[in-house]
């Protein structure tokens, strides 16, 4: 099955610095996706509720994954370097 790439996402400012996707925990990595990301709301509080329960390592290995599959920029440096003026 192939998937479209995801360009619903909107850059910030390039003077902005963030942390990259490896300084963030679980919790700045959701928030990062829900405000850039435009997405259906209906699996996002399945979504919340599972990661709960995952270690930091699974975690981790998933939201690499979830981006990659759905070319997502995984934090706002990376997303600023992709679509940034």
């Amino acid at each position: 099955m192939m998937t479209q790439p995801m360009t619903q996402q909107t850059p910030f400012a390039p003077e902005q610095q963030f942390e990259t996707h490896q300084q963030m925990n679980r919790f700045e990595k959701l928030e990062f996706l829900q405000h850039t990301v435009t997405r259906d709301q209906s699996g996002s509080e399945l979504l919340h509720d599972m990661i709960g329960w995952m270690s930091e390592d699974d975690f981790n290995e998933f939201y690499d994954y979830y981006c990659q599959l759905h070319d997502i920029c995984r934090d706002y440096n990376e997303l600023n370097t992709r679509y940034g003026e």
